[in-house]
């Protein structure tokens, strides 16, 4: 359900001292810059820039990119294997990776303690150096994370467990807070754990703290009963239901034109098409809000407003273009906020 996507860029910050003196002038590079050592229990990374700075940046990056290339080749077959294990199918295997997509990014910007400058030279004006990683210092900072993260999955579930969930209310409710606060838990202590053997090669995957096989079921169970209601009655409306229900499906929701979907979108889409030289622009734009229909609660969850144009030389083309990419905006828009906006935690 939840997409893929979005990913940050942002540059590592790593704990430690990199404090000392410059390294001396030389003229010619050294070995190290090339073939960086190796050491049990320590990582290697070299960076170069303008100044010291600069090549500090660099080799930060270096690092962080040898940790989140290891983790994120490791967590592919887990996010694989885990999602074909519950009811819901591709969408619970699309909102899990995604959960754990969103918190490797996250894990990306956190510090890595134990990182000092091993090395520096200046080689005519280019600055060089080696940073160590002592994976011991990781490792130490990574089991308090684990330990923590399992703490508050434990606190959580006895919560879920007692949460009404036999009013379509309740159950959409119940939803949110699996979306919004068990699976971004379950990807934080997941993470944690990866980072955990990737700190200590060989140490084996430790058992969970609560049995994720029945929230992950659970959630299946939710998700199929889940469905966008889609406005229809209008030539405009007519037109966007199709590629609605197309794009939703690739995020994990299902879009029906039914009367009793306990979510409903009322949406305006304005089109606007216009000559430009050899081409007809369309210009689309769709505002409106998701909300729970009477029995699911009746109340409004958030606004919609989206706009984007598409191109072509035939204006029923530019047209359609332009309203399946509206469709797929607008799916997004709802894989990103609906967690929230079912456990009450998202801004209108």
């Amino acid at each position: 359900m939840i997409r893929a996507g979005g990913i940050l860029a942002a540059t590592l910050v790593l704990g430690g001292c990199f404090g000392g003196p410059a390294g001396p002038t030389r003229p010619t590079i050294p070995p190290w810059v090339t073939k960086p050592p190796e050491a049990t229990g320590l990582l290697y990374a070299v960076g170069s820039g303008t100044d010291r700075e600069a090549a500090l940046a660099n080799a930060r990056q270096e690092l962080a990119s040898q940790v989140q290339l290891d983790i994120h080749a490791e967590t592919e077959n887990a996010d694989r294997y885990e999602s074909r294990q519950a009811t819901g199918g591709a969408r619970v295997e699309s909102l899990t990776a995604e959960a754990r997509s969103r918190v490797r990014t996250r894990a990306a910007l956190s510090d890595l303690p134990g990182v000092t400058v091993d090395r520096q030279e200046i080689v005519n004006g280019t600055t060089y150096v080696l940073v160590r990683l002592d994976r011991s210092l990781w490792a130490a900072e990574l089991r308090g994370r684990l330990t923590a993260a399992n703490e508050r999955l434990v606190g959580l579930e006895r919560e879920l467990v007692v949460t009404p969930a036999t009013s379509p209310a309740e159950r959409l409710n119940l939803l949110g807070r699996l979306l919004a606060e068990l699976l971004p838990a379950l990807a934080e202590r997941d993470e944690a754990e990866r980072r955990l053997r990737l700190a200590e090669p060989g140490l084996a995957p430790s058992a969970s703290p609560i049995d994720r096989q029945r929230w992950t079921t659970r959630l299946g169970n939710l998700l199929d009963q889940l469905q966008v209601g889609l406005p229809t009655g209008t030539p405009e409306r007519d037109a966007l239901a199709p590629a609605l229900t197309r794009a939703l499906a690739k995020v994990g929701l299902r879009g029906t034109t039914a009367p009793d979907a306990p979510l409903a979108l009322d949406l305006t889409l304005t089109l606007r098409t216009q000559t430009i030289g050899e081409q007809i622009r369309c210009d689309g734009s769709l505002v409106g809000a998701l909300g729970l229909t009477p029995a699911a609660g009746g109340r409004r969850l958030g606004g919609i407003s989206l706009a984007d144009r598409a191109s072509s030389t035939q204006a029923d083309a530019a047209r359609d273009r332009a309203i399946a990419k509206l469709a797929d905006k607008l799916a997004k828009d709802l894989a990103d906020r609906l967690p929230g906006m079912l456990s009450g935690r998202a801004d209108d």
